[in-house]
């Protein structure tokens, strides 16, 4: 993509990827996209995703999250706005002092800085670390390409200027899968596990953490079985990278995969073609990690963007969504467990 402008490579993934969507550029700049709270181990979460120039690689065959995003640069200034108004916010406020974890997101590459003003990027850690005293932990996403030395270096000393308590860094990636020609030459993920490595490594060095975000079934023609297979080899995969870099710790964030509008796995759903992973396949791969020093975290969440009927949760599956929210909290396996024996 060297030498291309930005847009010419949001017009060459979206043809590459196969992908009808349009982008959302109606939207207010001065306001994130969204934003939402998470309970898990490591306590309250906050998760935000900001308005943003969308995701320039964007070829991922099943993904329509830059559908959300600009289809033109989003100035440093309105990124601040939006950080007002997110840190601002009447939902927000009250929680100010219970929120354990910022999970920071534009759908793309925060650390892209093509897409994300670094000095608002600076403008948001600082606000956000003087807003919520209980603050622990902050999640940045991002292609590994855009990992720099001299970022995380930056970022570090962020981090480090509240000498009132200690403030960990997560680097966000998505691995999607673990089979390298599912990922690169059927999802068009465009990432090697050569430079994964590179970037767990840079993360163990400054003590910082890493998530990979996998997807159960991700493409059309996979069987439950071999979905089932893919996710236990990414998490011993990334049980092996965490064990070949000391004072590294990893998070398996398994995103059972939903059918969209505007892609081929979409289409795949429509026609008959594709079904989303069953319930009880999901549990099983959360067992397959119960003696793996990684952790995990399951996505119940379409994001609103799931065809009718094409998540692996419906509408009147509360119950079953609670269950896997009480695990993300408790690490419970037994829940799963008990959860095969209703099958």
């Amino acid at each position: 993509m060297k030498g291309k402008t930005v847009s010419e490579q949001l017009a060459e993934g979206l043809c590459e990827g196969h992908k009808t969507h349009g982008f959302n550029d109606l939207h207010d700049p001065s306001t994130p996209i969204d934003f939402w709270f998470q309970q898990s181990k490591e306590g309250v979460i906050l998760f935000v995703v900001f308005y943003t120039l969308a995701c320039r690689w964007a070829k991922c065959i099943s993904c329509v999250l830059p559908s959300l995003g600009s289809s033109r640069y989003v100035d440093g200034e309105e990124i601040k706005k939006q950080a007002d108004w997110f840190l601002g916010h009447r939902d927000i406020q009250p929680k100010n002092a219970t929120i354990n974890k910022l999970v920071i997101s534009n759908n793309g590459s925060v650390l892209d800085r093509e897409t994300f003003s670094p000095d608002a990027l600076r403008y948001f850690l600082e606000r956000a670390l003087d807003q919520f005293p209980a603050l622990s932990a902050i999640s940045i996403e991002s292609r590994p390409e855009y990992v720099e030395l001299d970022d995380l270096s930056l970022i570090s000393d962020i981090l480090k200027s509240k000498k009132d308590r200690q403030v960990s860094l997560e680097i966000a990636i998505g691995l999607e899968a673990f089979d390298d020609h599912i990922r690169n030459d059927v999802l068009k993920k465009g990432l090697n596990k050569i430079a994964l490595a590179a970037l767990a490594k840079n993360l163990a060095r400054h003590g910082f953490k890493l998530k990979a975000y996998v997807m159960q079934k991700p493409v059309p023609g996979m069987s439950d079985r071999d979905a089932l297979i893919d996710v236990i080899d990414c998490a011993r995969y990334l049980t092996d990278l965490m064990l070949q870099n000391p004072g590294l710790t990893v998070n398996m964030h398994l995103n059972p995969t939903y059918a969209t509008n505007g892609t081929d796995l979409g289409r795949a759903f429509l026609a008959g073609q594709y079904k989303p992973p069953k319930v009880f396949d999901v549990a099983r791969a959360v067992l397959a990690t119960e003696q793996m020093p990684i952790t995990i975290f399951v996505g119940t969440s379409d994001e609103g963007l799931a065809i009718r009927g094409g998540a692996f949760l419906g509408p009147d599956e509360n119950n079953l969504r609670s269950a896997f929210e009480t695990f993300n909290s408790t690490h419970d396996f037994s829940i799963m467990r008990s959860m095969l024996t209703k099958k």
